[in-house]
């Protein structure tokens, strides 16, 4: 009985991440140009794919591994895009505070820390996904 209510909220905080990192996108975004419209279409495909993922583990539904797996990386790489590369990026510092270049690097340094770290956990909290699954799959249907 724990271990439902332990996997039930996990998916519950997971599913949460998901439609909160769709609205950030959607958010952000630039959506101008044929490239940052269909990126992030494919990015929202990708976001709902991995939803109906977690609620069909929710409900008990299997999805193939290889299917998973596709879908995961396809999020992790365009969450990668987003973080990093798109207009709207949130881990590129895109003004700052001082004229001194000594405050001026300090304040680079400190911000590029705390975006590497930040992106790190969000990929980690993003792959524990994968990993737990691949623990439930081989979890007995009568365990669960």
């Amino acid at each position: 009985m724990l271990r439902r209510i332990l996997i039930f909220t996990y998916l519950l905080l997971y599913a949460l991440s998901i439609m909160w990192t769709l609205a950030v996108v959607l958010m952000r975004a630039d959506r101008s140009g044929y490239f940052n419209k269909s990126v992030l279409l494919l990015g929202v495909l990708t976001g709902v794919l991995l939803l109906l993922s977690n609620l069909g583990s929710f409900l008990g539904r299997r999805w193939f591994p290889s299917a998973v797996w596709v879908v995961m990386i396809a999020w992790s790489a365009f969450l990668s895009w987003f973080s990093w590369f798109s207009d709207g990026s949130p881990f590129i510092q895109h003004e700052v505070h001082s004229f001194d270049p000594n405050q001026l690097a300090a304040e680079s340094r400190h911000f590029r820390t705390v975006a590497v770290l930040s992106f790190s956990i969000l990929l980690f909290w993003f792959w524990s996904y994968m990993l737990l699954w691949r623990h439930w799959r081989s979890i007995s249907p009568t365990a669960r």
